[in-house]
């Protein structure tokens, strides 16, 4: 919970008139502490009328009447940012005066480190070669957003990666690290760890069969819109007689999206949400991570699962037992094009806890599966425990087919789409066992208390949903 949050909660149990006014009046120096961080003082009242009626509902649950949230901070958010500038350019100073020094004192340093013995490194948490371990530099990381939190809350669509840092998860997405994880660990750390875990469970010596790729690549220059789509589909079939058992459901998928894409994309119209993931990505998804035999299920339900108590995942993979689920393998989230980046955001929260949630349960299971899809737009994860710490690191990311003409682009990732196949089905065949734990995830009340609302414009988005 944020100080702020918690003061205007206290407040509001003391006082049986409470008031935004009386209140910004009372706290004036951690008010402006708070709101120096917004760029408006529109953005900044606005944000501090939403934390006084959450501390309300917090405190009076149920009770119609409301406080009091008209309130001007135009001279207070002034007297912040004036106070900040005035800060900066004192650290700017005295950057400069000590940075000679600091010079001279870096060869010294540099001696003294090599004469450092391997026990000494051991007990300060470090490697033999004197670096912090991964799981230093994360305990690091967790500590400033947890402060961020405190001083100034979160943005879900800004500050993604540091609200899953709260989950002990480290997000991973390439060339999208937030700055918070570039300072502490470093843009070729970074890119290290995420290779180093996309080499471990992504056999790159597996590949769409050369020939099948070939032929197919002969059908889709073939097909012909006035022709119909029945010879392409019966040429397809017979490449199946062929197939091993992951090129088959590749082929699967192309022969699925034959019977459900449209011949030309749509104008003037938004693909819903529902037509989305029925003819759009269940063509993909359902023979990727649908496979009975090996007693693998996938399945759109919209409702809780055993791992995810009240949230509700789009889509679940799981395995079977008999006529019982034993775990879950993964979850899907998905939404239209056209919804705001804030919803897209609280999908990857949503995976991120139900991929956790799951691991908790299940003792002997190390890895999910996480799918995201934003339109057309696919993007494939896999979540990793590893030593006390997760990993969310991307697989692949890319735009899907929105009609049949651009087959070809999607046959182009074939490659990657069999290794992350592999990958489901090893790890979702390993023998797991149920182990009832109470799930750790943030949950909605949490992150509410600590997420701000409307991100201003100056801060990017977290993640971009587009190639």
């Amino acid at each position: 919970m944020s100080d702020l949050l918690k003061l205007m909660e206290e407040y509001i149990e003391a006082d049986r008139y409470p008031s935004l006014i009386k209140f910004c009046s009372g706290n004036e120096g951690l008010v402006k502490s708070y709101i120096r961080h917004f760029d408006t003082a529109a953005a900044a009242k606005k944000n501090l009328q939403n934390k006084m009626g959450l501390a309300h509902h917090n405190v009076h649950k149920g009770k119609k009447r409301s406080p009091g949230l008209q309130v001007d901070v135009d001279t207070l958010f002034a007297e912040a940012k004036a106070a900040t500038a005035i800060t900066v350019a004192g650290w700017e100073s005295l950057a400069a005066s000590v940075e000679q020094a600091q010079e001279k004192l870096t060869s010294t340093q540099a001696e003294g480190n090599e004469v450092e013995s391997a026990h000494e490194n051991a007990e300060d948490g470090q490697t033999d070669e004197g670096y912090p371990t991964l799981l230093d530099q994360f305990v690091q990381y967790k500590k400033a957003a947890e402060l961020i939190a405190k001083e100034r809350g979160f943005y879900v669509d800004g500050n993604l990666h540091e609200i899953a840092c709260l989950n002990d998860v480290l997000f991973l997405k390439e060339n999208e690290y937030s700055d918070e994880q570039l300072s502490h660990f470093g843009f070729t750390n970074l890119e290290e760890l995420r290779g180093h875990i996309i080499e471990e469970y992504m056999d790159q010596n597996e590949k769409f069969d050369d020939s099948f790729f070939h032929q197919i690549s002969e059908i889709l220059r073939n097909f012909r819109p006035q022709d119909g789509r029945r010879r392409a589909k019966q040429q397809l079939n017979e490449l199946l007689k062929g197939a091993d058992d992951v090129d088959y459901k590749l082929i699967e998928i192309l022969i699925n999206c034959f019977n459900k894409l449209p011949l030309f994309s749509r104008l003037d119209e938004e693909i819903g949400e529902a037509e989305l993931q029925g003819n759009y990505i269940d063509p993909i998804v359902y023979p990727m991570f649908h496979d009975p035999e090996d007693n693998i299920y996938f399945r759109w339900l919209n409702r809780q699962t055993q791992d995810t108590e009240a949230r509700r995942p789009d889509g679940h993979i799981y395995k079977m037992k008999q006529r019982r689920i034993v775990c879950s393998v993964g979850f899907v989230e998905v939404k239209a094009e056209k919804s705001n980046s804030l919803k897209q955001h609280e999908d990857m929260l949503r995976l991120i806890a139900f991929c956790k949630d799951a691991l908790e349960n299940q003792s002997r299971k190390e890895t999910m599966i996480a799918v995201q899809v934003v339109g057309c737009y696919i993007s494939f994860y896999i979540f990793v425990r590893v030593d006390g710490l997760y990993l969310m690191v991307d697989l692949l990311s890319f735009e899907t087919a929105k009609h049949i003409g651009e087959l070809p682009l999607l046959l182009n990732f074939f490659d990657k789409l069999k290794r992350i196949m592999i990958c489901s089905r090893v790890n979702g065949l390993a023998n797991q066992e149920m182990n009832r734990k109470r799930n750790s995830s943030v949950d909605q009340a949490t992150l509410l208390r600590i997420s701000n609302i409307k991100k201003p414009r100056s801060l990017s988005a977290s993640l971009s949903f587009k190639k």
